[in-house]
């Protein structure tokens, strides 16, 4: 059993706790859910109520990973609500298009009430295309897409108090990564569904575990920051690379490669410290501060980055020419091919 919390909020003298419950069912096969669940007095040493669940592995959307932030609905324009406070959810999850997952982060928000708590009807979730709101959960739709799914903590929401911009951290780094079996030609050992099958070992006390590929390659991927106006921007703004372990040479400092019972080492978990991020007007530098895990030492960091923050319409620009220079490139290519 593993359970995760992916981010909380307080409200009305409650705190609120999203989270990811797994189980292991057979050697390689896991099942969970994401949920909600509260207290009014976290220091009591009692469990947690549980308010509602979110996702399971039979959703046809699965929003295993929740970062929420605490809004006046009034602040936002184009909520489902102007009225009263409400709740910005991002959410890490996957969905399917055919029989092929698909990875990404989507938007979902909720109305606050003073008089009851959340349940589950009070969801909205955002379509990007259409740019509506729906209490269907089938109708909701990715801002971005990855290329790794997480059902552990991988993202986290923040706000530059003077600004009002959305600050979105997430990883790139699909955690560990274990062998595979390999026939004599080298290709992988599949099962009678298709699937790669796992090398074994037995450990100290005879039970069989996986073996952990302790130098593939995602494990120098960063951590990104994603900055927006309004919430739903954050899918179409470039990434910053706020924390690369090869070029701030973090590999054998704090971050570890040799092989230890636990994990090798790389960046995830990026968490903001919302309170301690710092806005400087003069210079238009944003400072922020996040907590970042790094593996191996098993241990959490506090990282530090500052970025220059541009007019809106510069970042607009930047984009477009991105965008037209990647149209260009892709028109002499094909017209060489």
């Amino acid at each position: 059993m593993d359970s995760t919390p992916s981010g909380a909020f307080s409200y009305n003298n409650n705190l609120f706790v999203f989270f990811y419950h797994q189980l292991e069912i057979g050697k390689d096969y896991y099942k969970g859910f994401s949920a909600l669940a509260y207290t009014n007095d976290p220091f009591s040493g009692q469990a947690y109520e549980l308010l509602f669940e979110i996702s399971n592995q039979t959703s046809k959307k699965r929003f295993f990973q929740i970062a929420p932030s605490v809004i006046n609905n009034k602040e936002i324009s184009g909520l489902p609500s102007k009225e009263g406070d409400g709740l910005i959810m991002f959410t890490y999850n996957n969905g399917y298009h055919g029989n092929e997952p698909i990875y990404g982060v989507s938007l979902l928000w909720m109305p606050l009430y003073t008089h009851r708590l959340p349940t589950k009807c009070d969801l909205h979730y955002y379509n990007k295309e259409s740019k509506i709101w729906s209490k269907e959960e089938s109708n909701s739709s990715f801002l971005f897409t990855t290329t790794l799914a997480q059902f552990w903590s991988a993202i986290s929401v923040g706000r530059v108090p003077e600004l009002g911009y959305w600050i979105f951290l997430y990883q790139e780094c699909g955690g560990i990564r274990y062998e595979y079996k390999m026939d004599e030609k080298g290709n992988f050992v599949l099962d009678e569904k298709g699937n790669k099958i796992f090398k074994y070992i037995k450990d100290e006390n005879g039970k069989e575990k996986k073996i952990i590929n302790f130098n593939h390659c995602t494990y120098n991927l960063p951590i990104h920051a994603k900055i927006g106006i309004n919430p739903w921007d954050i899918g179409d703004n470039s990434n910053i690379e706020i924390f690369n372990p090869k070029r701030e040479k973090a590999i054998g400092k704090y971050i570890f490669r040799e092989e230890n019972p636990i994990h090798p080492g790389f960046a995830y978990g990026p968490y903001i410290l919302n309170q301690y991020s710092r806005w400087d007007k003069n210079s238009s530098i944003l400072t922020i501060t996040y907590l970042m895990s790094s593996g191996n030492r098993y241990q959490v960091q506090v990282m530090k980055t500052s970025i220059q923050i541009y007019h809106p319409l510069i970042y607009t620009f930047m984009d477009l020419l991105s965008k037209l220079v990647k149209k260009i490139i892709g028109f002499f290519k094909l017209k060489s091919s």
